[in-house]
């Protein structure tokens, strides 16, 4: 007989390698309509003199939906190679930065105590103002409050 977890294995098993690159499908409908807004168009017009082709989104939607449904290769292979594409021209302009230099390890003393200025930085007013109202047995957070402070 069976466990549940010997189901979630085999089903994570039989998954494509590159299915976390596919986002929910709500994501690709949300893109569209947003490319497809007038907001959008403007923005399009201005920045690149002409507007962009949203179908490629539209074509993403539905070929997630459709492999939703019926886990077509077809239509995975679809998204995965627009997500891709869309990631290569994201990062092209990190790739083509010659400023910064990437890493190819963690620094030697990444774990390192934290040093004594930054301890005497946690010793603020407001850090000994929190610490002695948490001491307080009276003191109640008032989780009816819902207000927002914009300074």
């Amino acid at each position: 007989m069976s466990t549940g977890e010997d189901n979630k294995e085999s089903k994570s098993k039989d998954l494509p390698p590159d299915i976390w690159m596919i986002r929910p499908c709500d994501v690709y409908k949300d893109e569209y309509k947003d490319c497809k807004s007038i907001k959008s168009r403007h923005h399009q017009y201005y920045v690149f003199g002409k507007f962009l082709d949203c179908s490629e989104w539209k074509k993403s939607y539905e070929n997630c939906l459709q492999f939703k449904k019926t886990y077509s290769m077809a239509a995975y292979n679809e998204v995965i190679v627009h997500e891709k594409r869309r990631r290569l021209e994201r990062l092209t302009g990190a790739y083509g930065n010659n400023v910064w230099e990437y890493r190819t390890s963690a620094p030697k003393d990444w774990n390192a105590p934290i040093p004594e200025w930054s301890e005497a930085n946690e010793d603020s007013l407001l850090t000994q103002y929190t610490r002695e109202k948490c001491k307080d047995p009276n003191y109640t957070i008032n989780k009816d409050y819902f207000g927002c402070v914009i300074l």
